[in-house]
């Protein structure tokens, strides 16, 4: 593998070279415009490109589908800490459960994507991929998106984009510290290696260590990520990329339901043991290779491996007696290995024919999963909700609890080529289609004879169409429409009780909607109208505690959605949202016709501004409000209790000042939650409901050179 790999590198080196000498090109390294530090920084909230939707780098207002971008600088002036404190700035967006729903998007679930790989197919995974410190910016691609990248959840994908070298020297270090016991530093070093600034480096490393409001819970983190880019030649990028993520912290199953509603029991309480406790470690390694061959072609190479590995020991939650005080519960005890194996090979072309422009994308991709999960459900003392009593044993001998091991095999191999059409700059048309083999294997060596089986699987062939159109009547209004269909296999996302391998999640989405740019690009909105059917669509089971998974026939979620990101005068900043989802069921045999989809509010919107002074004697000096609504929803996919809607205000201050030129000092307060309501963040089952957090306030320093 080695010996081929440095093939490829060779001979893409002399065909760089060749088509840079055949163009007359100078000998050096092609570099973007940059700021210079020390100048004075410019705030803005509006998003203009977006890679995700298409692979390219392609203006969001040219775009014939739902995108939305949440920047740095939202990331920074909100004090987010978690991937689920940016999702609320973006209709429709909103977290889930965190165990099998961690994130919904236009009412069903979503995946998360980490520069346009699938973080894990395994969901128990995706409520530790939060960390932020080398994210650049987030996009979030609403709908299905399998033309792109294939096995994805219907809802649509939040891809993490991440930072990149600099071609000069950049520094920067920040403190946090807040309530609960938190505390947290981060570091990011950019820099070039020689001087010809063909080798770039950069490092992001955090520590986090904090408590929580939820009694006896912490949160333990250390993450750091290197890359290095190698300019090989002028038209030739080698970019390579490490993480490592390392979390201690107990698994939290929340409160529970009593009647038709939530508990009477204070938010904070843990229906878990204190000596609960998940240690998770994921490992990444990427290697991508872009060349230029021409001013119409170019080439993109990827290869990715990531590893998760975790290891339970937690109470989980499993029903409530008939005297609505006493809760069931059993530890989850599992040790999870999930390795996936990814490379992605795409070529770029672009053509003129007549008076349309071509930009095509051809694709292929292959991914291999492996994923190893022995795990042991042992009996526990049952707890009573409002007097609780902890440390309670259960006498039993752990050889004498049948192990339910389960191990799985994913194999996707697929091809994909895309459109992109411009006809006068007034008409784009965004044309593709994928095709993907799949097979999977499940085998179960557990240690109960009417368990275990020796291997099952299942082949599948996928066929992921999308057609877009967009029309520009004048430069700044875009009107466009969409079809996409998408597929998600569950093989290693969830398992069914009996063993049986789940099948496929399919959804196909109409939309349409409007998009402005005004005022030179500094104020960007979006509107639009969709209709998504989702058939077999994953959901806890109702009879099995909620750690195994059934499948509904057909659900149903259509709506309408708002986004507005805005500078209209210097200085002050606005991002707001509102959406209306109508999400249910539509047929199956276990579930009611017209049942709502859990935790899927019909209205929620947010805002949120900042304005900070640029000159004058309070130079440096910030403000910054925000308020996020939730409406009522449904709290399990059977209906038998309801969440009630939440107000939520925050509002943080800001000041920064340059030191001659040497360096800049950021402080920052933020102050979450400010009139500590007391609400649910959202739930999927009567024994899975997960409170919100309560007033919160968070003092950052930073220092950038």
């Amino acid at each position: 593998m080695p010996l081929i790999i440095l093939l490829v590198i060779f001979l893409y080196f002399d065909i760089g070279t060749l088509a840079a000498e055949e163009e007359g090109e100078k000998p050096g390294v092609v570099l973007p415009q940059v700021v210079v530090p020390g100048e004075q920084e410019i705030t803005n909230y509006v998003g203009e490109n977006s890679t995700t939707a298409t692979k390219t780098d392609m203006p969001i207002g040219e775009t014939p589908q739902s995108v939305e971008v949440i920047n740095r600088d939202v990331i920074n002036d909100q004090g987010a800490v978690r991937l689920q404190d940016t999702v609320h700035n973006v209709s429709g967006v909103i977290p889930g459960d965190s165990f099998l729903v961690p994130f919904l998007v236009r009412g069903f679930r979503a995946d998360i994507l980490r520069d346009g790989f699938v973080s894990s197919t395994a969901i128990f995974f995706n409520i530790f991929q939060e960390e932020l410190v080398n994210v650049e910016r987030v996009e979030f691609l609403k709908g299905p998106a399998s033309i792109l990248y294939g096995n994805t959840a219907p809802g649509g994908i939040i891809n993490i984009i991440t930072k990149r070298p600099l071609p000069y020297f950049y520094a920067s270090a920040e403190g946090t510290i807040g309530n609960f016991d938190f505390y947290s530093g981060a570091l990011d070093v950019s820099t070039p290696l020689n001087k010809q600034k063909s080798l770039l480096f950069r490092v992001n490393a955090s520590y986090l260590n904090s408590g929580s409001f939820r009694d006896f819970s912490f949160s333990d983190r250390v993450f750091i990520a290197p890359v290095l880019s190698w300019w090989i030649t002028p038209r030739m990028v080698l970019t390579v990329d490490g993480e490592y993520f390392h979390v201690n912290q107990p698994f939290d199953d929340g409160i529970v339901a009593v009647g038709n509603g939530v508990a009477g029991i204070p938010l904070s309480r843990n229906l878990g043991e204190p000596s609960d406790s998940t240690t998770f470690k994921s490992y990444l390694v990427k290697a991508t290779l872009e060349t230029k061959l021409s001013e119409a072609v170019s080439l993109r190479n990827a290869f990715r491996y990531y590893r998760t590995d975790a290891k339970t020991f937690d109470h989980r939650n499993l029903a409530l007696l008939p005297d609505n005080r006493t809760l069931l519960r059993f530890i989850f005890d599992s040790t999870i290995n999930d390795g996936i194996y990814t490379t992605q090979n795409e070529m770029r072309v672009n053509i003129k024919t007549w008076s349309a422009d071509h930009k095509l994308l051809f694709g292929l991709e292959y991914v291999r999963e492996n994923f190893d999960e022995p795990v042991k459900l042992l009996p526990a003392s049952s707890i009573d909700i409002f007097n609780p009593v902890y440390g309670v044993k259960v006498p039993f001998n752990p050889a004498d609890v049948p192990l339910l091991r389960r191990s799985g095999k994913l194999n996707d191999l697929g091809f994909y080529v895309q459109d992109q059409i411009s006809l006068f700059d007034k008409v784009f048309v965004l044309a593709g289609l994928r095709y993907d083999y799949l097979n999977q294997s499940l085998e179960d060596n557990s240690t109960t004879p009417d368990q275990s089986f020796n291997n099952i699987g299942s082949e599948e062939n996928e066929f992921s169409p999308r057609l877009g159109i967009l029309y520009k009547p004048i430069r700044d209004v875009s009107l466009y429409a969409d079809y996409s269909r998408s597929f998600n296999l569950l093989l290693v996302t969830a398992f069914t009780a009996n063993g049986s391998i789940l099948n496929p999640e399919t959804a196909t989405q109409y939309e349409g909607g409007v998009k402005f740019y005004l005022l030179d690009g500094r104020i960007s909105s979006n509107m639009a109208v969709y209709r998504i059917i989702k058939k077999n669509a994953l959901t806890p089971d109702p009879v099995n505690g909620g750690i195994f998974a059934v499948q509904v026939k057909k659900e149903r979620s259509q709506g309408f959605e708002f986004d507005l990101t805005a500078e209209p005068l210097r200085g002050w900043n606005i991002i707001a949202s509102y959406a209306f989802t109508d999400a249910e069921v539509i047929n199956d045999n276990f579930f009611k016709n017209g049942n709502r989809v859990s935790g899927v509010p019909k209205n929620s919107s947010s805002i949120w501004m900042t304005y900070k002074l640029y000159k004058g004697i309070l130079e440096g000096l910030g403000i910054g409000m925000g308020l996020i609504a939730v409406g009522k929803r449904e709290g399990d996919l059977q209906n038998t209790f309801e969440l009630d809607g939440f107000l939520r205000l925050d509002a943080a201050l800001y000041y920064e000042r340059q030191i001659r030129k040497i360096a800049r000092v950021k402080a920052s307060i933020n102050f979450k939650n400010i009139t500590d309501a007391d609400y649910i963040l959202n739930s999927d089952s009567r024994v899975n409901i997960i409170p919100g957090e309560p007033f919160t306030v968070l003092a950052t320093l930073r220092v950038e050179f």
